[in-house]
């Protein structure tokens, strides 16, 4: 709480993991960035290794005590404290994700039928997964066995009954293909 009254949360739109909604729409800008101009995509791929190394060296600070993540709410809003671990926080976020974007860069430069497949698929499994992840989950929940289970059941029925959806209906309806996104055939 800060000394005005005003609760942090109340000061950017939180999302997942204590990310506001401007932190994860400069990722996204960054991320348009990268991409559009190949000066900075070759930077990436030429740098990927220094990022790698910084990101392995800060992630140890973020665990420190007095700087951990974990410990953060201890710590007032807007103090040094808190300004040092929110700036380390990005610093290392940002270069994790140059890591795998230049590794991405260097290993998975490849097209194979697979690739092309599963690219196709991937909007269309995304949107489906909630769904049915939900309806499986609801009629397994109250089964009487242990947790591992159901995640298991959870995990292999969903994966195969997306697989089907999108394979026998989405992939090959017209109208399906296009409200999901997919190109006609």
């Amino acid at each position: 709480m800060l000394e005005s009254g005003l609760n942090p949360a109340t000061l950017g739109i939180r999302a997942a993991g204590g990310w506001n909604f401007f932190s994860y729409l400069v990722l996204f800008l960054s991320g348009y960035l990268i991409v559009a101009d190949q000066r900075i995509e070759r930077a990436v791929h030429r740098h990927r290794m220094a990022a790698l190394a910084i990101a392995i060296c800060t992630t140890p600070l973020l665990l420190a005590p007095g700087l951990s993540l974990l410990t953060m709410n201890d710590t007032a809003y807007g103090s040094l404290g808190y300004t040092l671990a929110i700036s380390l926080k990005s610093f290392n976020s940002w270069c994790w994700m140059l890591t795998f974007l230049g590794l991405g860069q260097k290993f998975l430069n490849f097209n194979r039928p697979a690739l092309r497949y599963m690219s196709e698929a991937s909007l269309p499994f995304y949107m489906l997964h909630q769904p049915i992840i939900l309806s499986i989950g609801f009629l397994i929940a109250e089964w009487p066995v242990g947790v591992w289970p159901k995640f298991a059941l959870l995990s292999l029925s969903a994966f195969v009954m997306i697989s089907l959806a999108y394979e026998l209906l989405v992939r090959r309806i017209h109208i399906l293909r296009f409200c999901f996104g997919l190109k006609p055939i």
